[in-house]
């Protein structure tokens, strides 16, 4: 093998090998005479793919501050880096390596640097793995349990809608509070019956032991963490993010039922796929802080956006994003149904049809060149 051009940052799309053959004779003294050499240039098709579940990056970030990380069930954590030096030192691959350039600690699992793996020049899947048959809610929404800033005054609300090129805000109808809850009935987002409901929010900042539930049984629900195109911008004080205390909740509910978490995170995702991305930990756009138990179940896909601990954490669920940022504290990431134990790659890509669109999984990967992409060259000199 005399060279290899890879694919795109994706893993997937057109290799080039080239394959170099030499004719020598070496007579009785030993001496060496090239008698013919051979190149021969060949395209393939590459992809790349995720062959189990211990191979897919569950926490899976550009700019990786671990903390004391445990991660529950199979899978990996996967450090999408710029460059390779670290890792081509004697101890590059040593578990302590790993655990250093992901700024990760042991306190809680002695085996967290087996379970990093590095990848070079690769990039997050895009967000719109989560979508197969879109319906989009025509409204934009805020929730904010430390104002009350909608509708009228005698009875102002903490919760807000607003038209997508209007910046008034006002107080929906079709909500049903009871006590510090609010649900949100599937009836009340998106247009018709079927598809996949998309939300565009503007703000979330739930402080006060407050609780939002939304219906994602008969259809799963999609929370933008961005402006849909065309849409005027934020009035002031619109963060464009999400922030939960440690007694506030976000979570998936069953029609009908009553006010439990259903646990089903293929079903409940945040994602974000506008803004700048962020370099660090410092304040950027699209930011998810959550704590305790305040997002249980969840997928997380913020390829321009960024997850903050602000207090230990237990998710159930995977997370995508292109910063993860502990800040000290702990991540108990659990990767598996409560109900049949099964890996949550298996219940999204079914849900979210993922074969169908081509995505094989983002992890460590095996690659395969399956069909020539362009015309074999032989060169003979």
């Amino acid at each position: 093998m005399r060279g290899y051009s890879s694919p795109s940052k994706t893993g997937v799309g057109e290799g080039v090998f080239e394959v170099e053959g030499v004719v020598k004779r070496i007579n009785n003294s030993g001496e060496e005479q090239m008698l013919a050499r051979t190149l021969l240039t060949r395209s393939l098709y590459v992809n790349g793919s995720v062959s189990n579940e211990n191979d897919w990056g569950v926490l899976t970030a550009q700019y990786l501050d671990l903390g004391p990380a445990q991660i529950v069930g199979p899978g990996s954590i996967l450090h999408l880096v710029q460059t390779n030096q670290p890792y081509l030192r004697t101890d590059g691959c040593s578990s302590d390596t790993l655990l250093t350039e992901a700024r990760g600690q042991t306190d809680n699992d002695n085996q967290l640097g087996l379970r990093i793996w590095p990848v070079l020049n690769r990039t997050l899947p895009p967000s719109n793995l989560y979508a197969i048959r879109p319906k989009i809610d025509e409204h934009i929404w805020s929730f904010d349990d430390t104002k009350n800033q909608c509708g009228p005054r005698r009875n102002r609300s903490s919760i807000c809608i607003r038209d997508k090129t209007d910046s008034r805000r006002r107080a929906p109808m079709d909500v049903i509070r009871e006590g510090n809850s609010v649900r949100i009935p599937a009836t009340a987002i998106c247009p018709g019956h079927s598809g996949d409901c998309h939300i565009y929010v503007e703000h979330i900042n739930l402080q006060k032991n407050s609780r939002l539930l939304i219906e994602n049984d008969s259809r799963p629900v999609v929370l933008h963490m961005e402006l849909p195109q065309g849409a005027s911008p934020s009035p002031s004080g619109m963060s464009g993010g999400i922030q939960l205390g440690n007694n506030a909740q976000i979570c998936g509910v069953n029609t009908g039922s009553d006010d439990s978490c259903n646990n089903r995170p293929e079903r409940l995702v945040i994602t974000a796929s506008s803004g700048d991305s962020p370099q660090n930990c410092q304040p950027s756009q699209q930011q998810l802080k959550i704590q305790g138990v305040s997002l249980p179940s969840a997928m997380v896909s913020l390829p321009r956006g960024s997850v903050h601990l602000t207090g230990d954490t237990q998710l159930r669920g995977m997370i995508w994003s292109h910063a993860f940022c502990a800040n000290g504290h702990q991540l108990k990431l659990t990767t598996t149904d409560i109900g049949s134990n099964q890996h949550l790659s298996m219940q999204a890509g079914e849900l979210w049809e993922w074969k169908n669109s081509g995505f094989t999984g983002i992890g460590r990967t095996i690659n395969r060149g399956i069909l020539g992409t362009g015309i074999d060259t032989f060169r003979q000199w």
